[in-house]
C-alpha cells in the first residue's frame, strides 16, 4: 500500500474518530439545550393560557375556543384542562408533524422536556388544572440538521486535510524518486549516485546507496587499472614499448579473422639492418637506446590512428598495422623519413640502414603468407642502403571493377544487404542467441563480407545507412523468431545524436521484436564516446534491448566510467583467445576480466574460439559463452538455420 493511500486513510480514521467524538458531544449538549427550551416554553404556554382561561367572564365554551386556538398556533403534542375530578374538561392532541431525522436519533439521544401545568380558576372557585405539552420532533428535526452540518464541515477538513498533506507528502517524500531510480538503476547494473537531500532520515539511505555505489566504482577502476597495467606488462617489450611477438601476431590474426573495417588496411615491416654485427661495433647498450628510439618514434608517428598495431617482431624486425587506412605511400614514406631522423640523430661510427616495405591488406589474407611476402620483399633490398618499398596487392575482381559509390547506394537503398548468422553458445555449450554479420549481394558471385566494403563506407560518411538497414532486417526476423540476435553498430550512432534518435525510432516502432536485440559497439567507439553511450544504453534498457561491447581488451581502464550504464555484457578480443596456448600470463589476464565483468552483473563472452582446448581452458576461467570457428561447425547448422 503506498503512502498516500495509508496517509487518506490515517487522516479518515482520525477524522471519524474526532467526528464521532464531536457528534456525541454535540447531540447531548444540544438535547440539553432543547429540553431546557422545551420546558420552558411548555410552562410559559401553559401559565399564560391559565392566565386566560381564569377570565370571569369565561365559560365552557369560551375555554374550549381559547384552547382551540392556543393548540393550533404552536407545535403542541396536546393541551389538556382536566377537571378537579380528574375528568377532562377539554382536550386537544396530534401525532406529530412530519419528521426528516432517522429514529435512531430519537432512541439514543432522548428529548423528554416536562410539561408545563398552570391552575384554572373561576373566580375563587377551582376549574381544573392545565397541562400543555409540546412536540419535540422539531427539536429532533433541528438535532439531525446540525448533525449533518458538522459531519460536512468534517468531510471537507478531511478533504482539505487530505490535500494538503498529500502535496506536504509529495514534497518530503520526493528525495525518495531519486532514490527509487537510483535502487533501479543498480538492480539494471548501473551503479548511479543521486544528491543527499535535506530530511535526515532519507539523507542517511541516500548517503549509504552512494557510498556502495562508489565502493563499487572504486572497486571497478582499480581493477580495470591493475589489470590494464598487467596487460601493458604482458604485451609489451619493456625496452621498445611496443607489442611483444606473440601478442602482435595474435591480435594481427583477430584483425585479419574479423567481420568489419578493422579487417582491412595498411601494414608495414621495418628492418633494422645487421643488429648483430652493430651489437658488436657499438655495444649492446648503444643499439639497445638506438632500439628504444625507434620503438618511440614508431608509436609517435602513428598515435594518431586509433586501431594501430605496433609491435617488435624479433630483435630487428618491427611491424606496424593500421586497420581502416589505405594510404599505403604516404603512410609508409612519413614512418620511414621519421625512422631516418631518428637514426641520423644516434651518434654512431657506422652507418645504420633500414628496409621498409608497406603493403595493403584485407580480411581474409593469412597472417603467414602476409608476412611472409612482406619479409621477401625486404630480402630483395639491395644492402648497404635504406630503402622504402611499397607492395601493391591487387583486390578481387568482383570489388575493383565496380564503381563503389553507386553500388554501395543501391544496395542500402534497394534491399542490397543481406545477413548471415553465425551461432554464440553458453558455458553449457548450448545456442545462446546469434550474432547477425552484414554482407553485400553480388550478381557474380557469394556475397561479399562487410570487411570488404565498410572501409568504402566509412569514407563515405554512410555507417549510419548500414546501421539502419541491419537493424531493419534483424527486427523482421525477430518479427517471426522467439532466438534472441546480435548486431553491431557503428560509431555514427554514438556521434551523432540524430542518428541515435533513428536508432530509437526504429526500436519503438517494433515493441514486439526489440526485446530480443542486442545491440553492440567496438570498445574503441565506446571509450571514445563514454558519456553518449551511457545515455544509449539508458534508454536502450527502457525499451527492453541488451547493450554489449566487442574487442575488450586492448583497453580496459575507461571500462570504470561505464560502471553506471548498465551494459549487458562484453566479448574479450579474440587476440587473447589466440594466446591461450602460447602464452600462459593471458590465463589470470582473462580470469581478471570475468571476475571484474561479473562483478558489475555482465556476461562475459569470447571471441574467436577456433578448438576444443581453447574452450575448456575458457571455461576454467571464469567465460559465460563464446562464439568462432569452433561453434560454427555442423552441430550448429540447423539451429542457426532454424528462425
Amino acid at each position: 500500500m503506498s503512502l498516500y493511500k495509508r496517509l487518506w486513510i490515517a487522516i479518515g480514521l482520525i477524522m471519524l474518530l474526532s467526528f464521532a467524538g464531536s457528534f456525541v458531544l454535540s447531540n447531548l449538549s444540544s438535547r440539553q439545550y432543547f429540553e431546557q427550551q422545551l420546558e420552558l416554553k411548555n410552562a410559559d404556554n401553559a401559565t399564560t393560557l391559565g392566565l386566560l382561561l381564569s377570565a370571569p367572564q369565561n365559560d365552557g365554551v369560551a375555554r374550549q375556543l381559547l384552547i382551540s386556538a392556543q393548540f393550533d398556533s404552536g407545535h403542541y403534542q396536546f393541551i389538556r384542562l382536566t377537571g378537579a375530578d380528574g375528568s377532562i374538561i377539554a382536550e386537544h392532541s396530534q401525532p406529530g408533524p412530519k419528521h426528516n431525522h432517522p429514529g435512531w436519533l430519537a432512541q439514543f439521544f432522548p428529548i423528554t422536556p416536562a410539561v408545563g401545568t398552570a391552575k384554572v380558576s373561576d373566580g375563587w372557585q377551582q376549574v381544573g388544572t392545565l397541562t400543555v405539552a409540546s412536540h419535540t420532533q422539531v427539536a429532533y428535526d433541528a438535532l439531525w440538521s446540525s448533525s449533518v452540518q458538522l459531519l460536512s464541515y468534517f468531510l471537507l477538513a478531511a478533504s482539505v486535510c487530505g490535500v494538503v498533506g498529500s502535496t506536504l507528502l509529495r514534497l518530503i517524500t520526493r528525495p525518495l524518486d531519486s532514490l527509487v531510480a537510483q535502487a533501479h538503476a543498480i538492480t539494471e547494473r548501473r551503479f548511479v549516485t543521486s544528491s543527499e537531500p535535506d530530511t535526515q532520515e532519507f539523507r542517511d539511505i541516500v548517503q549509504a546507496m552512494n557510498t556502495l555505489t562508489q565502493h563499487v566504482q572504486r572497486m571497478v577502476d582499480d581493477e580495470t587499472m591493475r589489470l590494464d597495467s598487467w596487460r601493458v606488462k604482458m604485451q609489451y617489450d619493456g625496452l621498445t614499448s611496443l607489442m611483444k611477438r606473440q601478442p602482435c601476431l595474435a591480435q594481427l590474426h583477430a584483425l585479419l579473422a574479423r567481420n568489419d573495417a578493422s579487417a582491412a588496411g595498411t601494414i608495414m615491416l621495418i628492418q633494422v639492418q645487421q643488429l648483430a654485427q652493430l651489437n658488436q661495433d657499438q655495444g649492446r647498450k648503444q643499439v639497445d637506446f638506438l632500439l628504444k628510439k625507434l620503438g618511440r618514434t614508431l608509436s609517435a608517428e602513428s598515435r594518431q590512428f586509433d586501431e594501430r598495431l605496433a609491435g617488435r617482431l624479433n630483435g630487428a624486425d618491427l611491424l606496424l598495422v593500421v586497420p581502416g587506412y589505405f594510404q599505403v605511400e604516404q603512410l609508409g614514406n612519413t614512418i620511414y623519413q621519421a625512422l631516418l631522423k631518428t637514426v641520423s640523430e644516434q651518434s654512431f661510427s657506422t652507418d645504420i640502414n633500414l628496409h621498409c616495405v608497406a603493403a595493403p591488406f584485407r580480411a581474409g589474407d593469412h597472417p603467414g603468407k602476409l608476412l611472409g611476402s612482406l619479409n621477401g620483399c625486404l630480402q630483395l633490398q639491395p644492402p648497404g642502403t635504406s630503402s622504402f618499398t611499397v607492395q601493391t596487392a591487387p583486390l578481387d575482381n568482383t570489388v575493383q571493377q565496380q564503381p563503389w559509390q553507386r553500388r554501395l547506394d543501391h544496395a542500402l537503398s534497394n534491399s542490397g544487404i543481406q545477413l548471415q548468422y553465425f551461432p554464440t553458445v553458453n558455458d553449457q555449450g548450448q545456442l545462446s542467441h546469434l550474432d547477425a554479420c552484414a554482407r553485400l549481394k553480388s550478381d557474380s558471385g557469394p556475397a561479399l563480407s562487410a570487411a570488404v566494403f565498410l572501409t568504402s563506407l566509412r569514407q563515405m560518411g554512410w555507417c549510419h545507412r548500414l546501421d539502419q538497414v541491419v537493424v531493419a532486417e534483424a527486427l523482421h526476423r525477430l518479427a517471426s523468431s522467439t532466438r534472441p540476435l546480435a548486431i553491431s553498430l557503428s560509431a555514427a550512432v554514438l556521434r551523432e545524436p540524430d542518428r541515435a534518435e533513428q536508432l530509437l525510432h526504429q526500436l519503438s516502432n517494433a515493441p514486439e521484436s526489440r526485446h530480443n536485440l542486442r545491440l553492440e559497439f567496438a570498445c574503441n567507439d565506446a571509450f571514445l564516446y563514454l558519456s553518449q553511450l551511457r545515455q544509449l544504453c539508458i534508454r536502450l534498457k527502457h525499451l527492453g534491448c541488451k547493450v554489449g561491447l566487442k574487442h575488450l581488451g586492448q583497453q580496459l581502464a575507461p571500462l570504470g566510467k561505464l560502471a553506471d550504464s548498465g551494459l549487458d555484457y562484453a566479448r574479450i578480443d579474440g587476440s587473447f583467445i589466440r594466446q591461450l596456448g602460447e602464452e600462459t600470463e593471458v590465463k589470470p589476464f582473462i580470469q581478471g576480466i570475468c571476475s571484474t565483468l561479473h562483478g558489475l552483473g555482465m556476461t562475459v563472452l569470447a571471441e574467436q574460439v577456433a578448438t576444443e582446448n581453447q574452450w575448456q581452458q575458457l571455461l576454467a576461467l571464469g567465460i559465460d559463452g563464446g562464439t568462432g570457428p569452433l561453434f560454427s561447425e555442423a552441430r550448429h547448422t540447423d539451429q542457426v538455420a532454424r528462425p
